[in-house]
């Protein structure tokens, strides 16, 4: 997949067929856009583009927390088959753009666009002018092709970003996997603990996520961790550890794998992904280790349950 700075210069000579959006969490609605455009562009003969916005630590909306991190989302688009991503600043400059000027300045001066998918309720542009009836209109002057897609639903209800944030904030892991498509997950790199799993006889593997990553309430989840190729059972803690930490420690996901037997060797530094499946249980502060040790039995007789 080829990365453009959208501010730079550029042009796509052999024309492009085009969706927009923040697709954080690239769900499944998203997906469904952008797979619309995957498969027009083969179809076709032209380039999937795909454009979007690095994360903005000041959208209101999000009050700073995605549900994927920047390179989580390139990736998730890269996976779908997409040719071509278009990243731009969200720069006041920009936010301040006529509709119309973008459609004539991006989409057709540079990215040579030949048709365009979007969402039924798609704004963009100035104060959110521009909406599926402003394309319908400068199609009529540069011949471009539009789809509009109405929304994916879940539940009778339209899945959405906001909508998954909320059910995520709730620990409703099973609605947020089902809007995703996919099993909401962190990726990261091992960092090494204080080993207290480990002396109680179940070690872990320590994420410390980027504080851009939104992650579920404070708890203990059945999840799944990919490492070197290989996917295992796990029961992850996220949080604070309030049994064993001091406070002002930073949030951890922290997974014990049910069936990896290599954790006398170094296992740190290591890139996993944990997928949430469930959740199990708040996080709680235990009178002594050896009572946490008993919870960790039980919530693993629960996974396996």
């Amino acid at each position: 997949m080829r990365i453009i700075n959208g501010n730079d210069d550029y042009y796509i000579k052999e024309g492009t067929i085009v969706t927009i959006g923040k697709f954080d969490g690239v769900h499944k609605g998203h997906q469904k856009l952008i797979e619309d455009v995957v498969s027009r562009a083969k179809v076709s003969g032209l380039k999937s583009c795909v454009i979007t916005f690095e994360n903005d630590p000041s959208d209101e909306e999000t009050t700073g927390k995605r549900l994927t991190t920047f390179e989580e989302k390139k990736r998730l688009i890269e996976d779908i088959g997409v040719d071509i991503l278009v990243v731009f600043k969200l720069s006041e400059e920009f936010m301040r753009m006529n509709p119309y000027a973008f459609i004539d300045s991006v989409l057709v001066d540079k990215l040579n666009m030949q048709a365009v998918s979007i969402g039924s309720d798609f704004r963009f542009g100035h104060k959110r002018e521009g909406k599926a009836n402003t394309f319908v209109k400068a199609a009529m002057i540069y011949g471009y092709g539009i789809n509009v897609l109405e929304k994916e639903e879940s539940g009778g209800k339209p899945v959405s970003s906001t909508e998954i944030r909320a059910k995520l904030s709730e620990g409703d892991i099973g609605s947020v996997n089902e809007m995703l498509g996919r099993h909401f997950n962190v990726t990261g790199i091992t960092a090494e603990g204080k080993k207290i799993g480990r002396d109680l006889g179940f070690p872990t593997m320590n994420l410390y996520p980027d504080k851009e990553k939104m992650l579920p309430p404070n708890g203990v989840y059945a999840t799944e961790v990919l490492i070197g190729g290989k996917v295992y059972k796990a029961v992850t803690n996220v949080g604070v550890r309030p049994t064993v930490s001091s406070e002002g420690e930073a949030v951890s996901v922290e997974s014990h794998l049910l069936d990896f037997k290599s954790f006398g060797g170094n296992d740190y530094d290591k890139i996993i992904t944990v997928s949430f499946l469930k959740r199990i249980r708040d996080e709680k502060k235990f009178d002594s280790k050896e009572e946490l040790a008993d919870q960790i039995k039980k919530d693993i007789e629960e996974i396996n349950s």
